[in-house]
Protein backbone atom coordinates (compact mmCIF):
# COMPACT_ATOMS: atom_id res chain seq x y z
CA UNK A 1 0.00 0.00 0.00
CA UNK A 2 -0.27 1.97 -2.12
CA UNK A 3 -0.70 0.63 -4.88
CA UNK A 4 -1.53 1.15 -9.03
CA UNK A 5 -3.98 -1.36 -10.64
CA UNK A 6 -3.03 -1.46 -14.33
CA UNK A 7 -6.18 -2.74 -14.83
CA UNK A 8 -8.05 -0.16 -13.80
CA UNK A 9 -6.44 2.96 -15.62
CA UNK A 10 -8.63 5.61 -14.72
CA UNK A 11 -7.76 5.13 -11.12
CA UNK A 12 -4.26 6.55 -9.86
CA UNK A 13 -3.60 5.02 -7.14
CA UNK A 14 -5.31 2.62 -4.24
CA UNK A 15 -5.04 1.75 -0.59
CA UNK A 16 -6.55 -0.01 2.13
CA UNK A 17 -8.66 0.67 4.72
CA UNK A 18 -10.37 -0.61 7.80
CA UNK A 19 -14.47 0.65 8.28
CA UNK A 20 -15.89 0.76 11.37
CA UNK A 21 -19.46 1.50 10.28
CA UNK A 22 -21.13 1.53 14.00
CA UNK A 23 -19.74 2.47 16.81
CA UNK A 24 -19.79 -0.79 17.93
CA UNK A 25 -17.83 -1.98 15.47
CA UNK A 26 -15.34 1.13 14.96
CA UNK A 27 -14.44 0.57 18.61
CA UNK A 28 -13.70 -3.05 18.35
CA UNK A 29 -11.59 -1.37 14.93
CA UNK A 30 -9.59 0.82 17.66
CA UNK A 31 -9.75 -1.54 20.62
CA UNK A 32 -6.99 -1.55 23.21
CA UNK A 33 -5.83 -4.93 21.98
CA UNK A 34 -5.24 -3.37 18.08
CA UNK A 35 -3.70 -0.31 19.12
CA UNK A 36 -1.05 -1.89 21.01
CA UNK A 37 -0.53 -3.99 18.05
CA UNK A 38 0.11 -1.32 15.45
CA UNK A 39 2.26 0.12 17.95
CA UNK A 40 4.55 -2.40 18.35
CA UNK A 41 4.81 -3.70 14.55
CA UNK A 42 5.20 -0.06 13.43
CA UNK A 43 2.20 0.08 11.25
CA UNK A 44 -0.08 2.33 9.59
CA UNK A 45 -4.01 2.36 9.44
CA UNK A 46 -6.51 4.41 7.83
CA UNK A 47 -9.82 4.08 9.26
CA UNK A 48 -13.28 5.39 7.74
CA UNK A 49 -16.72 5.74 9.62
CA UNK A 50 -20.37 7.33 9.65
CA UNK A 51 -20.11 9.53 13.02
CA UNK A 52 -24.26 9.56 12.84
CA UNK A 53 -24.36 5.73 13.42
CA UNK A 54 -24.73 5.58 17.15
CA UNK A 55 -21.33 7.71 18.02
CA UNK A 56 -23.78 10.45 19.48
CA UNK A 57 -26.64 9.22 22.02
CA UNK A 58 -28.35 11.14 24.76
CA UNK A 59 -26.71 14.81 24.28
CA UNK A 60 -23.21 13.02 24.72
CA UNK A 61 -20.42 10.89 23.03
CA UNK A 62 -20.55 7.65 23.19
CA UNK A 63 -18.02 6.75 26.44
CA UNK A 64 -16.31 3.72 25.25
CA UNK A 65 -15.62 5.42 21.96
CA UNK A 66 -14.19 8.64 23.57
CA UNK A 67 -12.32 5.93 26.26
CA UNK A 68 -10.58 4.43 23.37
CA UNK A 69 -9.96 7.32 21.55
CA UNK A 70 -8.51 9.71 24.39
CA UNK A 71 -6.19 6.43 24.97
CA UNK A 72 -4.98 6.27 21.33
CA UNK A 73 -4.13 10.16 21.46
CA UNK A 74 -1.91 9.73 23.94
CA UNK A 75 0.18 6.80 22.28
CA UNK A 76 3.14 8.35 20.23
CA UNK A 77 1.75 8.45 17.14
CA UNK A 78 1.43 10.46 13.99
CA UNK A 79 -1.79 11.43 13.40
CA UNK A 80 -2.45 13.06 9.97
CA UNK A 81 -4.72 13.26 7.16
CA UNK A 82 -4.78 9.74 4.97
CA UNK A 83 -3.66 12.08 1.94
CA UNK A 84 -0.30 13.05 3.70
CA UNK A 85 0.10 9.44 5.13
CA UNK A 86 -0.32 8.50 1.71
CA UNK A 87 1.77 10.32 0.38
CA UNK A 88 4.29 9.44 2.66
CA UNK A 89 4.26 6.48 1.46
CA UNK A 90 4.60 6.61 -1.63
CA UNK A 91 7.48 8.76 -1.61
CA UNK A 92 9.65 6.54 1.38
CA UNK A 93 8.00 2.88 0.11
CA UNK A 94 7.56 3.90 -3.68
CA UNK A 95 4.13 3.53 -5.31
CA UNK A 96 3.47 -0.10 -6.09
CA UNK A 97 2.64 -1.75 -9.37
CA UNK A 98 0.37 -4.86 -9.10
CA UNK A 99 0.73 -6.91 -11.92
CA UNK A 100 2.08 -10.67 -10.63
CA UNK A 101 -0.02 -9.99 -7.46
CA UNK A 102 -3.38 -10.03 -9.20
CA UNK A 103 -4.47 -13.29 -7.21
CA UNK A 104 -4.15 -11.66 -4.09
CA UNK A 105 -5.87 -8.74 -4.66
CA UNK A 106 -8.57 -10.41 -5.91
CA UNK A 107 -8.93 -12.59 -2.77
CA UNK A 108 -8.83 -9.02 -1.14
CA UNK A 109 -11.50 -7.94 -3.05
CA UNK A 110 -13.85 -10.81 -2.93
CA UNK A 111 -13.38 -11.25 1.15
CA UNK A 112 -14.58 -7.46 1.32
CA UNK A 113 -17.54 -7.64 -1.01
CA UNK A 114 -18.29 -10.99 1.15
CA UNK A 115 -18.44 -8.83 4.57
CA UNK A 116 -20.40 -6.13 2.89
CA UNK A 117 -22.89 -9.07 2.09
CA UNK A 118 -22.87 -10.74 4.93
CA UNK A 119 -23.51 -7.56 7.15
CA UNK A 120 -25.98 -5.86 4.85
CA UNK A 121 -24.02 -2.87 3.86
CA UNK A 122 -23.65 -2.58 0.44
Amino acid sequence: MPYHDRWRPYVRYWFSSSEGATVHSFCQLISEANQDRLLEEGGACIAYTHFGMGFWRDSRLDPEFTRLMRRLAKLPGWFVPASRLLDYLGKVRGWREIGEDRRRLDRMQWKWLLHKLRHGRL
